[in-house]
């Protein structure tokens, strides 16, 4: 553990394989999304996802576009967001002073779009053309 009292993803899941995952920068994430689904079967995607949880409140374990994939991955679990299980992460993420305002414009409208699957209007965009895009926000 960290000498922070923070949860850590030891033994949780294959971390290297979700780096393999999550490594895809120039991939859209919709095949993020995929090769996520491919990796981690059902029963062992819930704790997948809780070790995403766990690298993004540590703001430097994972790189921007990596960041960005997380989140998707996390917001597309479950549709409608509302039911989703790791909204709530995703919300006080957002509200977090390690969230830069690129990732917190790409949350609010992950949580907020009025759109019945927002994560579906970004899922053919790479993480890469995404932070460009933020970049101009």
């Amino acid at each position: 553990g960290s000498g922070l009292g923070l949860p850590t993803t030891e033994g949780l899941v294959d971390t290297g394989r979700l780096a393999w995952v999550l490594s895809a920068r120039e991939q859209p994430l919709e095949a993020t999304a995929r090769a996520f689904a491919d990796a981690f079967a059902p029963p062992e995607r819930f704790r997948a996802n809780c070790a995403l949880c766990i690298m993004l409140q540590r703001p430097d374990t994972l790189p921007p576009d990596q960041r960005l994939a997380a989140f998707f991955l996390l917001a597309s679990d479950t549709n409608p967001i509302r039911v989703n299980p790791f909204a709530v992460v995703l919300l006080d993420l957002m509200y977090s002073l390690g969230c830069s305002n690129g990732e917190k414009h790409f949350l609010l409208h992950l949580l907020t779009s009025s759109a019945p699957n927002p994560a579906a209007q970004v899922a053919r965009r790479s993480p890469n053309e995404l932070l460009a895009g933020l970049a101009t926000q």
